[in-house]
């Protein structure tokens, strides 16, 4: 029995040994390992950082597409609130006022008016106009076109590029949009 229990402590006296014997071989990582994963998690790290920047820039460029987009429309609608006005004063001429080829500013607190300039303010009631408000780097003019059959085709042009004058050509890469409306005479 003690041949059994002496092998025993041998076996684990040797397995003991080689455990100390790795663990003390065991110092760490070297200086290049080190190097390498510093600079294997600073790529990885900066391009995570582009990609957010490239996303906020993205979003930015999408929402002054859609605020510009919406005061787009918003004066096409300003236009036709003028036909109607006009059509309910004077049924046989809803286009006074509206009879000129030539690009005109509008806004919700004044009146049509012809030439520029044509930066939006944005006031105190969360409203874009020409009048009041502080100065924001959008841009609108509508074009007014006589068509056929005495009917307007009204050209409504929204841009945040920085210029006071409309890029042509007028496209999201310019940082302009625009829409197009005919008015008919319903008399």
């Amino acid at each position: 029995m003690s041949k059994k229990i002496c092998a025993r402590k041998t076996k684990n006296f040797f397995i003991n040994e080689l455990k100390m014997k790795l663990t003390k071989n065991k110092k760490g990582f070297s200086f290049l390992e080190v190097m390498i994963t510093v600079a294997v998690l600073s790529i990885g790290i900066l391009a995570m950082l582009a990609l957010i920047a490239s996303s906020i820039g993205s979003s930015t460029n999408s929402r002054n597409s859609i605020i510009a987009s919406e005061l787009a429309q918003e004066g096409i609608e300003l236009v036709r609130n003028i036909r109607d006005n006009n059509f309910i004063s004077n049924p046989s001429d809803p286009f006074i006022n509206l009879d000129c080829n030539c690009d005109w500013k509008i806004s919700y607190d004044t009146a049509l008016s012809s030439g520029g300039p044509y930066q939006l303010n944005y006031d105190s009631g969360g409203f874009y106009s020409h009048s009041s408000g502080t100065a924001t780097k959008f841009y609108r003019k509508v074009g007014i076109i006589l068509g056929a059959n005495a009917s307007r085709i009204i050209l409504s042009t929204a841009w945040w590029n920085g210029d006071p004058n409309a890029p042509t050509p007028c496209n999201i890469a310019n940082k302009c949009v625009y829409i197009i409306d005919t008015l008919a005479d319903w008399w």
